[in-house]
């Protein structure tokens, strides 16, 4: 099935338009911008999503356990080398 099919499907189910879905998907503005926003992130060190930075530091990539997020960020103080621990599997 084609991206395009799926992005139309999924429209249609939201009730939303589906050719102003795939012209929105196509816009060059929104690719432009998404160019830029990848572009950041491999400048920060992002590679793959989902990923958490802190102070432009990469912390963690993939997806935690459920809950594990919140833990870590209880009493956080901001510090990227403590929240990269707290992070770290158990």
């Amino acid at each position: 099935m084609s991206d395009e099919r799926v992005l139309r499907r999924i429209a249609r189910e939201c009730r939303l338009d589906a050719d102003d879905a795939v012209r929105a998907a196509w816009d060059p503005r929104r690719l432009a911008e998404l160019r830029t926003l990848r572009e950041r992130a491999a400048g920060a060190g992002v590679h793959g999503v989902p990923s958490l930075t802190a102070d432009d530091e990469p912390v963690f990539f993939g997806a935690p356990p459920p809950g594990r997020v919140a833990s870590a960020l209880r009493e956080w103080t901001g510090d990227a080398v403590d929240l990269r621990r707290r992070l770290q599997l158990r």
